[in-house]
């Protein structure tokens, strides 16, 4: 009994990674659209990969290496990276390419792993690099697919019992674990698709067939038939929420009611969070405070009207704030376990007075998961939205304001000094008050106007040594933080309320040390 439930936990574990391998777009070359990739754009920058991601992976008798550009399929094998090479040739000066899976730069590859082309065929290889010179082309790598954009597709769920009514037009999306346990088979209203990669690739098409607004009922299985619960919305593939957002489905997961979220259950009744708060260093005072999505204050202030309202709170009543939580590739476990039982948080000191209030009141907490290798994607999401990048030496529009701002520098173990903030060269203040104050002065400009953000923590000119690759811009890297980082909701509110033209004019300084090298 002990050894097959040994065995089943496994496989179960097994599940989980491929679910997780899909979710974080590491199969985004794999999955995408089978037609070739039409020539890029006239200033384009463009992406290369390929599967299988090592050369070690490859069977020498029958090959079946596939090369992406873009993420679409441009062939297979060595006429497929001809093809490659052939579009490369077309290309403007000054493009960029980002290319991977660099073996080199992957944690988990085998001994001796080598990136696949220059394994299997170092000639075609060497022409690739020199192609790139001979054109000014500029060739960054990276060891797992780029996830920048994997919050760009936001995507709201309803949960429902397996045994609620069907309604008429609904979609059911199902998938059934093989026997084998290795890849998911997936069906559309009973109809199976396949399974792995071409499978949900398979799905994706058939659901681009169906008309906007739509039901999409989610369904998933165990071996024994039994409903469980799918890949909650944060982890549902991107490639299912690209579809829903682009058709307008309204997405219910059909999950017995014992497990659905907190959440799920009841319409929220207070939710607090906070801004600024760049763990562990940083000082409580310049941490902001936000209930139900408003600013309530700064510092011990702030914490004290987020008490005070849940101390309104009636007996039983629901109380929402963040956790956080190590990236899944960074940490081991052991320190993924030591980070949860340390749950930091910027209230630290007055935790207890927190849990008072909720053993006193009976609350029921839900603590939403912030993973922390996600802020950076949703940081980058939420700017990029509403403001451009001026790129390249390009000359910026005429602005009718300037944010700007200086930092001191520090040393790697250092924590980072309040930056100053000034708006049209005056000063405004120190750290969060000082950002606050330039959000303030926005709000007298007419609608349309023009705002530069100088300095912003950007490289545009590659090679890059971990590029940014995000849906519908140029290729750019990161050279450190910004400091409104934690604030940028705040900014983006404004920007959209006045429809606000934000204009970012890169630092140009050199990447950011912690982006220096892949997970390995």
């Amino acid at each position: 009994m002990s050894s097959n439930r040994s065995a089943s936990c496994k496989v179960r574990s097994v599940r989980r990674v491929i679910l997780a391998w899909l979710a974080l777009g590491s199969l985004h070359a794999v999955v995408m659209a089978a037609e070739p990739s039409p020539p890029p754009a006239k200033n384009s920058d463009i992406t290369i990969s390929w599967d299988p991601r090592w050369s070690e992976d490859v069977d020498e008798a029958t090959p079946q290496v596939r090369f992406f550009l873009d993420g679409h399929l441009a062939g297979r094998n060595e006429p497929g990276f001809q093809i490659v090479l052939d579009t490369m040739r077309r290309l403007p000066r000054g493009t960029s390419i980002v290319w991977w899976p660099d073996a080199k730069k992957m944690g988990s590859r085998p001994p001796g792993a080598q990136t696949v082309p220059s394994a299997l065929y170092p000639k075609r290889w060497r022409e690739f690099q020199q192609i790139a010179k001979e054109r000014g082309i500029t060739l960054s790598s990276l060891g797992y697919p780029p996830r920048f954009d994997e919050e760009a597709h936001y995507l709201e769920a309803t949960y429902i019992e397996p045994t609620a009514v069907a309604v008429p037009g609904d979609i059911v999306l199902e998938w059934k674990w093989a026997e084998d346990g290795a890849w998911p088979v997936y069906s559309l209203d009973g109809r199976e698709s396949g399974h792995g990669p071409d499978g949900l690739r398979a799905t994706v098409e058939r659901l681009k067939q169906y008309p906007t607004g739509a039901r999409l009922r989610v369904r998933g299985q165990d071996t024994e038939e039994q409903f469980v619960r799918p890949p909650n919305v944060d982890d549902f593939p991107r490639e299912f929420r690209e579809v829903a957002a682009a058709r307008k489905f309204r997405v219910a997961f059909e999950i017995r009611k014992a497990h659905w979220p907190l959440s799920a259950n009841r319409p929220a009744i207070c939710q607090f969070e906070w801004r600024n708060f760049n763990l562990p260093a940083t000082p409580h005072d310049e941490v902001l405070y936000l209930l139900d999505g408003k600013p309530v204050g700064m510092g011990n202030a702030g914490f004290d009207a987020v008490l005070q309202r849940i101390k309104q709170l009636p007996a039983g009543a629901y109380l929402e704030y963040p956790q956080y939580h190590l990236s899944s590739r960074a940490a081991t476990e052991e320190e993924q376990e030591k980070f949860d039982a340390e749950d930091p948080v910027p209230f630290g000191k007055r935790r207890r007075e927190l849990n008072d209030i909720v053993k006193q009141h009976r609350l029921v907490v839900d603590r939403g998961s912030i993973p922390g290798d996600e802020e950076t994607s949703i940081y980058l999401n939420k700017l990029l939205q509403f403001a451009v990048i001026v790129r390249d030496g390009a000359k910026p529009a005429r602005a009718d304001a300037v944010i700007s701002w200086t930092q001191e520098p520090r040393e790697d173990d250092e924590p980072a000094a309040a930056a100053i903030y000034f708006y049209n060269g005056q000063k405004t203040g120190i750290g969060t008050r000082g950002f606050l104050a330039v959000l303030k002065k926005l709000e007298s400009l007419a609608a349309g106007a023009t705002v530069r953000i100088d300095p912003i923590s950007i490289r545009t000119q590659g090679p890059f040594r971990r590029a940014v690759v995000m849906r519908g811009q140029r290729h750019f890297e990161l050279t450190g933080a910004d400091p409104f980082f934690g604030l940028v909701d705040l900014l983006a509110e404004e920007a959209h309320r006045k429809r606000l033209h934000v204009e970012l004019i890169p630092s140009k300084g050199k990447a950011a040390a912690a982006n220096a090298d892949e997970d390995g």
